[in-house]
C-alpha cells in the first residue's frame, strides 16, 4: 500500500497527469488537498508541482 504522507516517487504516468488535469478542472489549481485525493498516491506537493509544470496557461520564456 502507499504511505500518503510521502507519496509515489517517481516519473508521473500519463493515467496520473490525466488525473491531475482532470482534477484541476474540477476544483481549480487552489485546493490542493481536494485535488490530491482525486490523483491516489501523490501528495498536496507532488500534485502543485506537477502542476506548474503541466498548465496550458503557464507562461514560458525559451532562450533568444
Amino acid at each position: 500500500s502507499i504511505d500518503r504522507a510521502s507519496g509515489c516517487n517517481g516519473k508521473w504516468t500519463a493515467v496520473e497527469d490525466n488525473k491531475l488535469k482532470d482534477a484541476v478542472q474540477r476544483h481549480g489549481d487552489k485546493d490542493w488537498a481536494a485535488i490530491s485525493l482525486l490523483v491516489p498516491g501523490r501528495t498536496t506537493k507532488q500534485c502543485c508541482a506537477r502542476w506548474k509544470y503541466l498548465d496550458p496557461n503557464r507562461s514560458t520564456v525559451h532562450g533568444k
